[in-house]
């Protein structure tokens, strides 16, 4: 998410350290309560933080660099930095990006307690997978596993079932920040 938004690596590296110092630091005052917002909600917004934070130490430099070249010659004006002259185009464009990987983690917990669950096969986990995530068509996958196109439907809908399931457990567990909460971005 800070690379998306215009950090370099090094200020990335950065916003990822101080966002897990500021979780670790404040993990045990978050309370989930829906009327507050989500474990996600909480994180993205410690996230956003670190990466304006990162935004002002830029600005601070530029205009100490600004401040030293004016006075070293007298009678020129410091420029305004970049930043501080446009609008950020991609206000919005942050929280899709948060939104999209929140998805993704949401998803990968949900597959990954598919993938455990003593009632669904192996073999039919790898059939909605392809289909679901991979997004074969029924007919590829049919040929991938020597079955009909018919017991490709039925799997996906019985998977589906469970993954739906998978899915709202995940969201509700990542929402409360629990244990096995999903890595943060």
């Amino acid at each position: 998410m800070a690379s998306n938004s215009g950090l370099t690596h090094t200020e990335s590296k950065e916003v990822l350290q101080d966002t897990l110092l500021a979780v670790s630091s404040k993990i045990g005052a978050f309370r989930a309560d829906p009327a507050r917002g989500s474990f996600g909600s909480w994180l993205m917004t410690l996230t956003r933080w670190r990466i304006g934070d990162q935004f002002r130490k830029r600005v601070r430099a530029e205009r100490l660099r600004h401040h030293k070249s004016a006075a070293a010659r007298p009678g020129t004006e410091a420029e305004t930095a970049t930043e501080e002259r446009v609008a950020d185009p991609a206000g919005n464009l942050l929280e899709a990006l948060w939104d999209e990987e929140w998805a993704s983690e949401v998803r990968d917990a949900a597959l990954e307690a598919l993938k455990t669950n003593p009632a669904i096969k192996p073999k039919h986990f790898q059939i909605f997978y392809l289909l679901a995530v991979k997004e074969q068509t029924p007919l590829q996958v049919a040929r991938a596993f020597r079955v009909n196109v018919a017991q490709v439907y039925l799997v996906k809908h019985r998977v589906g079932k469970e993954f739906r399931k998978a899915l709202k457990e995940a969201r509700s567990k990542l929402d409360r920040g629990g244990e096995k909460a999903a890595t943060i971005p």
